[in-house]
């Protein structure tokens, strides 16, 4: 068997080898048609891979719209938080002045309040002093009027001699008489 076997390969190869030397020229449009048919195939090829690439970019134009979308929301969305704590911000400055303006008019009452409770005070003390200063100028009056007096008792029990002296003074005693008449305390 295996006899056969071999002879039918010997066979078989002899066959092609002395049977495929026989040459046959393809007419051209044969050849045109197979480089039409090979082109069509290279072009088909390109096509599917051109389509492949388009959707693909297709793809990532999808991905980058949505992408956008994405950071436009976000975009948006922080412009309202911005603006949201803008006004908050602004509610609290409004707020913290408000509480301030209250503070320094609360501040500024209790100044006036004390101011006044002080002018009160000087207000009593400046009574007080006033007193006590019109009673120091009736005594201090009474005593200029007492010494006037002792003066003027005096003066009458001079001598002649001591009177003639007492002329050459007499500007200071009636300047003293004038003033304590001229003098009016309030």
């Amino acid at each position: 068997m295996k006899k056969i076997i071999y002879s039918l390969v010997i066979m078989i190869a002899a066959g092609s080898l002395f049977t495929s030397c026989i040459e046959q020229v393809e007419p051209l449009g044969v050849q045109d048609l197979r480089f039409a048919k090979a082109e069509y195939i290279r072009a088909l090829k390109d096509l599917r891979a051109a389509d492949a690439e388009f959707r693909r970019a297709e793809a990532a134009l999808k991905q980058a719209e949505a992408r956008y979308t994405d950071a436009e929301t976000a975009r948006v969305l922080a412009e309202v938080e911005m603006q949201e704590l803008l006004n908050e911000y602004q509610a609290l400055v409004n707020l913290d002045f408000a509480g301030e303006v209250e503070y320094n008019e609360a501040e500024r009452a209790a100044r006036i309040e004390e101011l006044e409770m002080q002018m009160e005070e000087l207000r009593a003390e400046h009574e007080i002093a006033m007193t006590e200063a019109a009673e120091a100028l009736a005594l201090a009056q009474e005593d200029l009027r007492v010494t006037l007096r002792n003066i003027a008792l005096a003066a009458q029990s001079l001598t002649d001699a001591e009177k003639k002296l007492s002329s050459m003074q007499p500007l200071h005693t009636k300047s003293l008489s004038k003033l304590s008449r001229n003098r009016k305390w309030k």
